[in-house]
């Protein structure tokens, strides 16, 4: 390679470090201020709670120079090329696979690449086409254009206990009327009294303290598919779906960086297993949980929390340390525990009496439809 060549293609390799962290980062103005329009007009209680931590996550975010998410999603760059550009696309495609690598280490950002088949992480943020890189190639021109535009990148925007939003008034329509307070407690985690759990009710506002256990899709399916015991106790335990940012400090320590939640419907399988087999009392994450969950935590005294996607600046905030780690070939999909302080709020997705907010608002939403369908 030419001595142009060399440094053309460090200089893509340094914008795609830069511009990969940078979009992490960034919420343009007009985002930042339509949260602020819906804070300052919501009249749910929990629609304003909950807009209420998304805008604390920002500021949080900010101030510490940190991601608003810990979901860094998959580097995507959208490429516009001269035909007189001196560096041949192969190049320049090897230069930004090396910027997403370096931005990855450097920062620490999480690693989320894995084998579709496998689920086996392929590294630094790179694998098979990977990074994403849609092209558009320009006659008559000699320049180069990247913006990157990370796939799946978690805006702190409505998900999780923000999507119930006014809507989670009802526990089966009773709140909306008046006839069901919503409660703010306290609750320490790992719990030994089962009354702790069984005073919850949907909808009611949680702030968790104690210790917290990480917990992902390959720490379940080692459990349950491949029958390997958790070398944590889970008794009492609260779970929180999550794949944390972190910083390796030694053998076995981590620094926390950026720590949120994940998906939960596709870990819903594991729900009765947790509960009738490690006693498990409390799960968390992001989106809620299907209908199939109703039951096996009515029978087993469990309880769904929801909480805000997105918010992972915040939630950083509230885990004190990484006090240990199992599991370490796993990575980032360990089992983690963490102490936490304040850690929430969150709120009653699923109680242990039969009441799931997601499923009321499913039902309501479904009597929408009907009286539109019968409007045409």
């Amino acid at each position: 390679m030419s001595v142009i060549a060399t440094d053309l293609s460090q200089a893509v390799e340094d914008a795609a470090a830069h511009l990969y962290v940078w979009a992490l980062r960034d919420i343009p103005q007009d985002l930042r201020d339509a949260l602020a329009t819906a804070r300052d007009r919501e009249t749910s209680t929990t629609g304003k709670r909950v807009l209420e931590t998304i805008h604390r996550n920002v500021e949080i975010a900010d101030d510490q120079g940190n991601l608003v998410c810990q979901d860094t999603g998959i580097a995507v760059y959208y490429c516009r090329v001269g035909e007189g550009f001196p560096l041949h696309p192969a190049r320049i495609y090897e230069a930004l696979r090396d910027g997403t690598e370096r931005a990855t280490v450097e920062h620490p950002l999480r690693s989320n690449t894995v084998h579709t088949l496998t689920r086996e992480n392929t590294g630094q943020n790179v694998g098979f086409r990977v990074p994403i890189v849609p092209w558009d190639f320009v006659p008559d021109w000699d320049g180069l254009d990247v913006n990157a535009q990370p796939r799946c990148r978690q805006l702190p925007v409505l998900g999780g206990a923000a999507r119930l939003g006014t809507r989670c008034r009802g526990r089966r329509d009773l709140v909306r009327e008046g006839r069901v307070t919503m409660a703010t407690h306290e609750v320490t985690f790992p719990v030994t009294d089962p009354a702790e759990i069984l005073k919850l009710r949907a909808g009611d506002e949680v702030v968790v303290q104690g210790h917290i256990i990480g917990i992902r899709d390959r720490t379940q399916i080692r459990i349950f598919d491949q029958g390997i015991e958790p070398p944590m106790d889970l008794t009492g335990a609260f779970l929180l779906h999550t794949a944390p940012g972190v910083r390796k400090l030694g053998p076995g320590r981590y620094e926390k960086v950026c720590i949120g939640t994940t998906t939960s419907a596709r870990m819903v399988r594991f729900t009765e297993g947790l509960g009738e087999r490690y006693g498990v009392r409390g799960i968390c994450g992001k989106g809620g949980f299907p209908d199939e969950a109703i039951d096996p935590m009515r029978r087993l005294g469990m309880v769904y929390f929801a909480i805000v996607g997105g918010a992972a600046a915040l939630e950083t905030t509230q885990i004190e340390e990484i006090e240990e780690v199992a599991w370490e070939e796993l990575m980032p999909e360990c089992l983690w525990k963490f102490r936490v302080k304040d850690f929430g709020p969150l709120t009653v997705g699923i109680d242990a009496h039969g009441n799931s907010l997601y499923r009321d608002v499913q039902e309501r939403a479904r009597k929408k439809l009907e009286d539109i369908y019968a409007r045409l």
